[in-house]
């Protein structure tokens, strides 16, 4: 979980208009790990994932991970480079190596176990259910994209264990958006360069469900979406709307000649034949 970047993602294409993040078509949600459960742990854990040309997950691993427990908090990030030779996997260049001094500096020492064993475990899951999750096939593969996992107590509600930005689920407290620009007055939408429908679900059919789930997306300033919360939710169309929605682009948007990030509200409409 918490390796270099392997071979695949190594040789992975980059990510363009004409190559753009394929559509994930199944999805495993990650499950809170006794481990955090221990110490009341919530950690938003970045995962990359890198496809192969057929659009199988060749790869994943933790890039980075905010964990915040009842007696600790850090945040980390792994660099992106290329990838640790053997000789390198018992060095301080190995990430689990950057990891672990990282939690010796801001953990006393009488909760660095159980720190550890919670970094781990949420590490190890998010990796997991992301493992399971199953995608088109890219336009020109390998491919390499993040996706960011969440993972809280019970206490936090039914959604607390879900997926932003890229592969974002629905539900939850609104996210933090930063100093992204709302929509409105002065603040013109973006126009929308690449829609992606979305995959009627087949329990949704049958059941005869429709309807139109409104959406607050962040729109980064390169114009891909960086995270979504649903607004109305029509649940058993949530996901498949996230899904759509995560995969738009925009045009960008300007201010001062620089291009800056924006917090919209979108419509995913579905109606059967």
């Amino acid at each position: 979980a918490f390796a270099g970047p392997g071979p695949v993602e190594n040789r992975a294409r980059p990510i363009t208009p004409e190559n753009p993040i394929p559509r994930r078509t199944y999805y495993v949600s990650p499950q809170y790990p006794v481990e955090a459960a221990h110490v009341e742990a919530r950690a938003v854990v970045t995962v990359r994932v890198t496809l192969d040309e057929s659009g199988g997950l060749a790869e994943s691993r933790v890039t980075g991970m905010n964990l915040t427990a009842s007696n600790f908090t850090f945040t980390i990030q792994f660099s992106s480079g290329v990838t640790p030779g053997p000789e390198s996997a018992g060095t301080s260049d190995a990430p689990i190596h950057k990891m672990e001094r990282l939690l010796k500096s801001v953990v006393d020492a009488a909760h660095q176990a159980d720190a550890r064993r919670a970094m781990h475990a949420m590490g190890v899951e998010a990796v997991r259910a992301v493992s399971q999750w199953q995608y088109d096939r890219p336009a020109d593969g390998p491919i390499s994209f993040d996706v960011v996992v969440q993972m809280a107590p019970e206490s936090d509600g039914p959604e607390r264990n879900r997926i932003t930005r890229q592969d974002g689920l629905p539900g939850g407290d609104a996210p933090q958006w930063g100093d992204a620009l709302r929509v409105g007055g002065n603040i013109k939408p973006p126009m929308k360069t690449r829609h992606v429908a979305p995959v009627y679900p087949q329990d949704a059919q049958d059941a005869g469900v429709t309807g139109v789930v409104i959406i607050e997306a962040r729109i980064e300033p390169d114009g891909t979406v960086g995270g979504t919360r649903v607004l109305r939710s029509v649940p058993m169309l949530d996901e498949a709307a996230v899904d759509a929605v995560q995969q738009w682009t925009f045009t960008q948007t300007l201010l001062n000649g620089q291009p800056v990030a924006l917090i919209m509200t979108v419509t995913v409409n579905f109606t059967l034949q």
